[in-house]
């Protein structure tokens, strides 16, 4: 029996779901957009914001714990990101993956629910028989993740709207941050921690919310699977 039609079907409607999000380069492997300068004239709350973008930009490492809301579908994602690669896992409408985004694109490890999501439930069972508990290879051009949580996506949530003012310092010893907020957008608020080079703690928007930990420290490195561990998505497609 060929699965090809309602798989490509479900995984196009998943796609769908972050249409409002804007397409970018994946989370870890490729180079995020340039974070622009501050103006001469711009505030003190501005110029540590811009310098927060910069250095979430340029992180070697980080962990992230966070969510957001997309066309109706809300993802939570838990990962680090270790030069240039990402894993950790990936909730979309309760139903959880994990995954790795290496050099050649993502790679999912789906539960039986997340599989329903990829290929509908009539054909879980006989994709999973071929997967045989193997990591699926998606391909360099996959979107569904990069939707949801790439560097681009979270130096957006780092730009609002109207002037910055600067609230509370919160937090205790080396983990302390500065509150920013704008009444232009009464739902936005970010951390800044100012402990060596200023960068985002955490933020909320009206589509999000996220916290970044661990930036900068000698995280474990993120090894590719083995080959024989390894199932391209289209293979199990026929």
């Amino acid at each position: 029996m060929s699965l090809r039609g309602g798989a490509v079907l479900a995984v196009a409607a998943l796609l769908l779901a972050g249409c409002e999000a804007a397409d970018g380069p994946r989370p870890g492997p490729s180079a995020p957009p340039a974070v622009a300068t501050p103006s001469a004239t711009a505030n003190a709350e501005q110029e540590l914001l811009a310098q927060a973008r910069t250095t979430l930009q340029e992180a070697r490492s980080y962990v992230f714990d966070g969510s957001r809301t997309l066309g109706g579908s809300t993802a939570e994602g838990h990962f680090r990101t270790v030069n240039g690669r990402t894993a950790g896992t990936f909730t979309l409408r309760g139903r959880p993956t994990k995954f790795m985004v290496l050099d050649d694109g993502p790679y999912l490890l789906p539960s039986d629910g997340f599989w329903e999501i990829l290929v509908g439930p009539d054909h879980v069972a006989a994709v999973k028989r071929k997967a045989a508990g193997r990591w699926v290879r998606m391909g360099a051009n996959e979107r569904m993740i990069r939707r949801f949580f790439d560097v681009p996506m979270l130096l957006a949530d780092l730009r609002p709207a109207g002037a910055l003012t600067r609230g509370r310092i919160s937090g205790k010893g080396a983990d302390t941050w500065i509150g920013l907020t704008t009444s232009a957008d009464p739902k936005w608020w970010a951390g800044i921690a100012t402990t060596d080079k200023p960068y985002p703690r955490s933020w909320t928007t009206a589509t999000s919310e996220a916290e970044i930990t661990e930036l900068g420290s000698d995280l474990p490195p993120i090894e590719p699977p083995a080959r024989t561990a390894v199932v391209p998505l289209e293979e199990l497609l026929v």
